[in-house]
C-alpha cells in the first residue's frame, strides 16, 4: 500500500515538473525563438474547426491590405447546409491577447468562382449500366454551369498525362457547355493519370483566373509508370503520396484555393473500377476547406436491383446532390476583416491572432499565426498556411510579462507540491478505513440458525468425522467472489486468498480487525 502511493506521489510530482519545464521552454520560444518561415498556422485539423453540430472552414488568409487581415471562411451544420445567420457580434478576435475590431461580411448568394477539372482518361468511358461515368459527369458538370449566375465564373480542363485547358475563367456558360458537351478523351493522351500534378496545374490555373475553388471529378488514381512500380512496395507508395499530398496542400495555400474533389467508382475495387478515395480525400482536406466526396457506383447498383433506368437516375441524381453541395460552399461564405491597426508592429517575433465564433450553443476556436519575412517599410507579412491540429488557445504574451508569469506559476506549483507532500499519511488512513469497511462485508460471525453451519472450509474440508466444518460461533470469510466460506485462520494462512483454485480472489483483512472477531469468536 505505502508502495503504491508512493509511486502515485512520484509520478503527480513527475508530471509537474514536466508541466513546468515545458511552460518555461514554450516561454522561452515565444520571446527569443520565432518562426523563421512566416507561415500562417491554421488551427484545425484540415483547416476545419468543428464543435458539435457545426464545422468552420477557414478558406485563406490575406494580408495584401495590411495592417488590415482579411478572413475568409464558411460555416454549415452537420447535414453540410450553410449558416448564414453570423453576426459581427458573434465573433471574438484578439491580436497576441489584445482585442482588436472586426468587420464581418456574409456574402450570401454571390458569385460562385470555380475551376472545373474533369478526368480525361479512358477509364472514364468505361460505361456501367446503360451510362458511362464520362456520361453522368457530363450532365451534372452541365447541369451545375446552367445554374450559374451572370456575375458567376468558372473554368474548365480535363487531365490524363497533362493538364489541358479547353476553357479558362470566363462567365460564358455557352462556352463552357459546348467544351463540357463534346470533350473526348483521346487515347494517345490518356495513357497515364497524373492525379496529383493535375491538381496542381488546376490550382494555379485557378489562381490566374481569380478564382478561389477548383472542383475535380475523378475515377482513379495516380497511374504513371513511377507510380506503378511503387506500389510494388507499399511503405514507398505511401510515402510518395504523402509527399506529394503534402505539395499539393502547400501550392493551394500558397494559392489561397480549396480543392474539393469528387471520386466516382468502388474504393475497394480493382482494375479500371478502382477508385483512390484515399488521396482525393487527403488532397481536399490539406487545402483549408476543400471535401471530398465519394459517389458509390457498387452501391447505386445494389439500389438499382438490376433496373437499369433506376441505376441511371440513381447516378445523376447523386452528382447532382454533390454539386448543390459543392455550389453552396463556394457561395455562402462569410468575409472577416480584422482592423489591426496600432497592434501591427513590425518585428521578429511570432503574433497570433486568436479566433472565437459562436455559433448557436457552439464555440469554434481558431488561431492565425504570423511573422514578417520582408525587410523593406512597405511589406505586409507574406502568409501561408499550414495544417494543425486543434489545441488550447494560447496568446503570445508581451516579453516583459513573461517573469511575472512564470513566477506565479512558480509559487501555485510550490503549493500544490507541499499539500501534495501530506498524501502518504492522508492517503494511507482512507485506504485502510476502504480496506475496513470491504473486510467487514466478508466477514461473518456464524449464528446457530446460519445456513453456513456444515458447510466445509475449502482448506480443511470434512475429515476427522466433520470435526472441521463450520459451527456456530465460528468466525468465517465468505468470498465475495466465489460464495466459499472459509475459517477466519486459513483465509489468513493463504494470504488472504481465497482456497477455491478457480477462484482465488482477494480481500485483504486488517490485523486489528482480525484479532477483535477472533476474539470475539473465543468468548463464544
Amino acid at each position: 500500500m505505502n508502495n503504491w502511493l508512493n509511486r502515485v506521489v512520484a509520478v503527480l510530482s513527475l508530471a509537474i515538473i514536466v508541466c513546468v519545464g515545458s511552460v518555461c521552454a514554450l516561454e522561452r520560444q515565444e520571446v527569443e525563438s520565432p518562426d523563421p518561415d512566416g507561415e500562417v498556422a491554421v488551427e484545425g485539423a484540415d483547416g476545419e474547426v468543428r464543435a458539435g453540430n457545426y464545422s468552420l472552414k477557414l478558406a485563406g488568409v490575406d494580408t495584401s491590405a495590411w495592417p488590415s487581415v482579411r478572413l475568409d471562411f464558411s460555416v454549415v451544420n452537420r447535414a453540410n447546409e450553410p449558416i448564414d445567420s453570423l453576426r459581427a457580434t458573434d465573433v471574438v478576435a484578439a491580436h497576441d491577447g489584445i482585442p482588436v475590431a472586426t468587420e464581418l461580411v456574409l456574402k450570401r448568394g454571390g458569385p460562385a468562382n470555380v475551376f472545373l477539372v474533369l478526368d480525361g482518361s479512358l477509364s472514364m468511358k468505361n460505361r456501367g449500366p446503360s451510362i458511362s461515368k464520362l456520361g453522368a459527369a457530363r450532365g451534372a458538370l452541365i447541369t451545375f454551369i446552367e445554374q450559374m449566375g451572370p456575375k458567376d465564373r468558372a473554368g474548365f480542363a480535363v487531365f490524363a498525362d497533362e493538364l489541358t485547358v479547353l476553357v479558362p475563367v470566363t462567365s460564358d456558360k455557352t462556352a463552357l457547355i459546348d467544351a463540357v458537351a463534346t470533350f473526348m478523351p483521346e487515347p494517345a493522351t490518356a495513357q497515364n493519370t497524373r492525379l496529383y500534378r493535375a491538381v496542381e496545374l488546376a490550382v494555379e490555373e485557378a489562381r490566374k483566373g481569380g478564382v478561389r475553388n477548383v472542383v475535380l471529378m475523378s475515377d482513379g488514381w495516380e497511374d504513371t509508370a513511377e507510380s506503378r512500380e511503387l506500389i510494388k512496395d507499399p511503405p514507398r507508395w505511401a510515402e510518395y503520396k504523402a509527399q506529394r499530398e503534402q505539395v499539393v496542400a502547400d501550392v493551394s495555400r500558397r494559392a489561397g484555393v480549396r480543392v474539393f474533389t469528387i471520386a466516382l467508382g468502388d474504393r475497394n475495387g480493382k482494375g479500371l473500377a478502382f477508385v483512390d478515395y484515399e488521396a482525393l480525400e487527403s488532397i481536399s482536406k490539406g487545402t483549408d476547406g476543400g471535401t471530398c466526396n465519394y459517389v458509390d457506383l457498387p452501391e447505386l447498383e445494389r439500389k438499382a436491383q438490376g433496373d437499369v433506368d433506376a441505376y441511371r437516375r440513381l447516378f445523376l441524381q447523386s452528382l447532382a446532390s454533390v454539386f448543390s453541395s459543392i455550389g453552396q460552399s463556394v457561395r455562402y461564405d462569410y468575409s472577416l476583416t480584422l482592423l489591426l491597426g496600432d497592434a501591427a508592429v513590425r518585428d521578429d517575433r511570432e503574433h497570433l491572432i486568436n479566433l472565437d465564433f459562436a455559433v448557436g450553443a457552439e464555440r469554434l476556436p481558431a488561431v492565425v499565426t504570423y511573422t514578417w519575412k520582408g525587410s523593406g517599410a512597405d511589406d505586409v507579412p507574406a502568409v501561408t498556411s499550414r495544417r494543425a491540429l486543434p489545441g488550447i488557445l494560447i496568446s503570445t504574451p508581451a516579453a516583459a510579462a513573461t517573469r511575472p508569469r512564470l513566477a506565479a506559476i512558480f509559487l501555485v506549483l510550490r503549493v500544490v507540491l507541499s499539500v501534495m507532500a501530506a498524501v502518504p499519511a492522508v492517503g494511507r488512513r482512507l485506504l485502510v478505513r476502504s480496506g475496513e469497511a470491504e473486510a467487514r462485508k466478508v466477514i461473518v460471525s456464524v449464528a446457530p440458525r446460519s445456513p453456513l453451519v456444515g458447510s466445509e472450509c475449502p482448506n480443511e474440508r470434512a475429515g476427522l468425522g466433520g470435526g472441521f466444518l463450520i459451527k456456530p460461533g465460528d468466525v468465517v470469510v465468505v468470498c465475495s467472489a466465489c460464495g466459499s466460506p472459509h475459517h477466519i485462520g486459513c483465509w489468513h494462512m493463504n494470504r488472504d486468498t481465497c482456497w477455491n483454485r478457480a477462484c482465488e480472489h482477494e480481500t485483504r483483512i486488517p490485523a486489528e480487525l482480525a484479532r477483535t472477531y477472533e476474539l470475539e469468536e473465543a468468548m463464544s
